[in-house]
């Protein structure tokens, strides 16, 4: 529920998809309304809305032997039952979705935005892509509400968002590049030398919201301290943001890269997160990823 005394303008709904991977205290203080992105184990299909329920170890222990999980869009029918809900009630809509560089899902939401557009012409549906995934999404939702908060409408909103997608810093390492094989992003060959060495694939958004490679260091502290040394290199304000650091069931490590960043220019607020099972099941266990905002990508 929102701080007592907070004023939430609710003239307009801003919504994401549970990639966002935001705590539901976040959630719920500033009323971002959650689109649920399903995992299946074993043909099995799981959706996860509260991260508060989420078991990321177990999870994550499960991944590290071997088991597979999957993942896939959401339908532009879900998005157009939710979105015409708020319509109905007079409320305009600011969605703020997973990368197109990773997913279809914005596609379906923007699908079920046109149509909407159509049926109520005196009503916004707006749909914006963040270019980015985890915190690197969340991060924008975040910043959204508190402009809603502060008072600024849905067009004012949306173009502050769009004027910082590419300000939104986000690089990670994996815990094991035989699983970044499975998903396309390094050769089979290389994840065999690199697992056998200790080698650490240093990753970041790119500009078109993929997952692209910027360097490797040769073992994980050295590579934890490069996430740390991109924060110093392009981070702009630090003390004044709010940042993020998402793990794969390795809790330590995302707390040890805190400790780093507090020393170069520590922020007003770190928020650490387990990895929701979507992206996480993507980027593998022992992940951990940082974003804040920068002078550019």
């Amino acid at each position: 529920m929102p701080r007592k005394g907070m004023v939430i303008n609710m003239s307009f709904i801003i919504a994401t998809d549970n990639t966002a991977n935001l705590p539901m205290a976040i959630i719920r203080e500033h009323d971002i309304k959650i689109v649920a992105l399903p995992y299946f184990i074993d043909g099995k299909e799981y959706i996860c809305t509260n991260l508060d329920e989420f078991d990321g170890e177990a999870y994550y222990n499960m991944l590290r032997e071997r088991v597979c999980a999957t993942t896939s869009l959401v339908n532009p029918g879900v998005f157009y039952e939710l979105f015409e809900g708020f319509l109905k009630e007079g409320k305009d809509v600011l969605f703020i979705g997973l990368s197109s560089g990773v997913s279809g899902t914005l596609q379906s939401a923007e699908l079920a935005a046109n149509g909407l557009k159509k049926k109520y012409p005196d009503r916004k549906v707006i749909v914006i892509d963040s270019l980015a995934a985890s915190l690197g999404e969340g991060l924008q939702v975040l910043k959204a509400a508190r402009l809603r908060e502060s008072g600024l409408g849905i067009e004012e909103v949306a173009e502050a968002i769009r004027a910082g997608i590419q300000h939104m810093c986000q690089v990670l390492i994996v815990g094991d590049l035989m699983h970044l094989c499975r998903t396309g992003r390094v050769s089979g060959v290389a994840a065999f030398i690199g697992s056998k060495l200790s080698i650490k694939a240093l990753l970041r958004g790119s500009e078109e919201g993929q997952i692209v490679s910027y360097g490797r260091m040769l073992g994980r502290k050295r590579a934890l301290h490069a996430l740390a040394d991109r924060y110093a290199q392009k981070q702009v304000n630090g003390s004044e943001q709010t940042i993020g650091i998402a793990h794969c069931g390795c809790l330590k490590d995302a707390e040890y890269l805190a400790g780093l960043i507090k020393e170069i220019c520590a922020p007003r607020e770190i928020i650490i997160v387990t990895y929701e099972p979507v992206t996480g099941a993507h980027v593998g266990p022992d992940t951990v990823a940082l974003f804040f905002e920068g002078s550019e990508r």
